[in-house]
């Protein structure tokens, strides 16, 4: 693969008994799966065993020990790590400012009691990205100038967000990350093969079509979104319109240890100060962590 640029050892240990698998990366612990897991870095289960697809292919039995089977992989088995393109670069450099402009629209669009808003530049600007594929013209234009893409090519742009699903996904075994899109059309509706072909190549989507009058067509996707997220988001649509034709949906699923951890022994009740001067007491956690930044802004929400 030409995105390639790094080997790293990898071995994986198959306990017989528990049917667990361990991911071994230059001899370190990086991550676990049991049975019943569908896809576990590219390696389906097939009959119990590891089958021989996905990006895990190649394992060779090499030792047995107190029930464990381990195979080491040959050069079939790759971690992506490699240096960002210009253009993935710039997808990702716009995608930031396209979210915090988006949260400051949020927050104006809120008043004084808008709640707390967390959002994710990627996961807004890759569900853009696949509507951007289906524009064209003034339209599409447009869109790409408010994302930030100006001077890029639609193959550019779908190029770019490609390999951004490639490399986060395997960048980091120690943590859990999962991106997953996912187009919903109205059943009947003439959309052309060409677009959900262009997304489902660029940006991994799952397509399907749903009879929108039907009541349960909302829990469908609901299900799914709550399945990418491990839960995390269990409702995403609560109607759906007779104008509505086409979800684009983006999930981001994040899951990883601190590197300098807070003991929970350390962890205290103390006076949090609210802004009419007001106080409420709440856990406060504290040690000493090096090296950690703090920014503060006057009159920031």
């Amino acid at each position: 693969n030409e995105r390639l640029m790094e080997w790293r050892h990898v071995a994986v240990a198959w306990d017989l008994e528990a049917r667990r698998l361990e991911l071994y990366v230059d001899g370190k612990l990086a991550a676990k799966a049991k049975k019943g897991d569908e896809e576990w870095y590219g390696c389906p289960w097939d009959n119990g065993t590891p089958s021989r697809g996905g990006r895990a292919t190649g394992l060779q039995p090499i030792s047995m020990d107190h029930g464990k089977r381990t195979w080491t992989m040959r050069d079939e088995f790759h971690i992506y790590n490699r240096a960002l393109t210009a253009a993935e670069t710039t997808v990702i450099g716009s995608s930031n400012t396209f979210g915090f402009d988006l949260v400051r629209e949020m927050d104006a669009l809120g008043g004084e009691e808008q709640p707390n808003t967390i959002l994710s530049p990627l996961s807004a600007s890759m569900a853009l990205g696949m509507a951007l594929e289906g524009a064209d013209g003034e339209t599409f234009s447009e869109m790409q100038e408010a994302l930030g893409f100006q001077g890029m090519t639609r193959e550019e742009i779908n190029a770019s967000f490609a390999g951004l699903l490639d490399l986060l996904l395997t960048l980091d075994p120690s943590v859990e990350v999962g991106i997953a899109n996912s187009a919903w059309s109205r059943q009947g509706f003439p959309f052309t093969d060409s677009y959900f072909n262009a997304i489902t190549a660029s940006f991994r989507a799952m397509v399907q079509e749903l009879d929108f009058s039907d009541p349960g067509a909302k829990d469908v996707i609901n299900q799914w979104v709550n399945d990418q997220t491990n839960g995390r988001i269990q409702e995403i649509i609560d109607a759906i319109s007779p104008l509505d034709i086409l979800f684009l949906i983006n999930t981001v699923y994040f899951k990883g240890d601190w590197t300098t951890q807070f003991k929970k022994s350390n962890t205290q009740q103390a006076d949090f100060h609210l802004e009419d001067g007001s106080r409420v007491s709440v856990p406060m956690m504290s040690g000493d962590i090096e090296d950690v930044g703090f920014a503060w802004l006057e009159g920031g929400r």
